[in-house]
């Protein structure tokens, strides 16, 4: 079963991933090791099947929006490592929307 790709925090919580934020607050004034100030986590368990459990971690000191991006990369290369990569968007012509044949190549 190959993967698509989640292109938002909407699709991922939408396919069953739980979604947590965190806002660690301004650290400008703490001596390193600090924290990221957005934390953004997406995790989901797998269904009767032992260690099938995705956890993506995307964090970010200048937004949550940027937080969630670097999450929702970290996830969608997880899904694409463990389902594998769905390449039927790759077989699409984009002038037609048709699929490519033999006579294309």
């Amino acid at each position: 079963m190959a993967s698509t790709t989640l292109a938002s925090v909407a699709a991922a919580t939408a396919a069953g991933y739980i979604r947590t934020q965190i806002d660690n607050g301004d650290q400008a004034s703490y001596t390193p090791p600090r924290k990221k100030r957005y934390v953004t986590r997406f995790h989901k368990d797998g269904l009767g099947t032992r260690n099938t459990r995705l956890r993506a971690i995307g964090e970010s000191d200048t937004s949550a929006a940027a937080a969630d991006t670097a999450a929702l990369a970290v996830l969608n290369a997880q899904r694409q490592a463990k389902y594998g990569f769905d390449t039927t968007a790759l077989n699409i012509n984009p002038d037609t929307g048709a699929a490519f044949t033999a006579a294309h190549i």
